[in-house]
């Protein structure tokens, strides 16, 4: 019981910050966020354009520079035009060498009319689950403990279930946007098709009966 404890102690100690955020993206538009990040921090980005075109967005990860220093010409860390076509949220992780300030954009230039809704989280931790103390030069196998190795394992299984929760949420709600779109258009086109039969049926009696009344003239 006691090892038990330990171990959801060393789980929950290693759990890492979760942000997640959810936004539509205009035509011809780009949407930022920064962020200060520590040295020897994990980073794991995770996003899913849920509607709009063919779900593509330009994902651009970028190193400002120091907080009290921004740089002129920021580093560009990942740059990558996604497309979910393999049905899989698009993911991409890093370890913050240098303190200062990251930004994350997602770029919508590329589109001329289609607005795009877009959702995606980032998680934070150590990079080995440590102290910051720690020297990045030293193994980290030779630090942890077996049960901080298996809490560890355990919280980035938490991680990868979390993201993957998320993602079938979102396709589920895109699914529902595409139902009750379907269901509206069939809506209309009924609505549509029995104006055009009445409107048929009013012209054939129309005609039928202007036909009668030449005929009885020519008699």
């Amino acid at each position: 019981m006691k090892h038990l404890a330990l171990l959801l102690l060393c789980v929950l100690a290693f759990v890492p910050l979760v942000y997640s955020f959810g936004m539509q993206i205009e035509p011809k538009t780009k949407e930022c966020f920064s962020d200060t990040f520590e040295k020897h921090r994990q980073v794991k980005l995770n996003w899913q354009v849920s509607r709009g075109g063919l779900l593509d967005v330009n994902v651009v990860v970028r190193y400002d520079g120091p907080s009290d220093r921004p740089f002129t010409d920021p580093q560009n860390i990942y740059e990558k035009l996604y497309f979910e076509k393999d049905h899989a949220p698009g993911q991409y992780d890093f370890v913050t060498k240098k303190a200062g300030v990251y930004t994350i954009c997602f770029d919508n230039t590329m589109s001329r009319f289609t607005a795009k809704v877009l959702q995606f989280n980032y998680l934070i931790h150590n990079k080995w689950g440590l102290p910051e103390a720690d020297d990045d030069d030293q193994d980290p196998s030779e630090l942890l403990q077996p049960m901080e190795k298996s809490a560890r394992r355990i919280s980035e299984e938490l991680e990868v279930l979390s993201v993957h929760q998320q993602y079938m949420r979102n396709r589920e709600m895109r699914h529902i946007w595409t139902q009750r779109s379907t269901n509206v258009r069939i809506f209309w086109l009924s609505v549509l098709e029995s104006v055009a039969l009445l409107a048929i049926s009013f012209a054939q009696v129309y005609y039928i009966k202007r036909f009668f009344k030449q005929g009885r003239r020519l008699i």
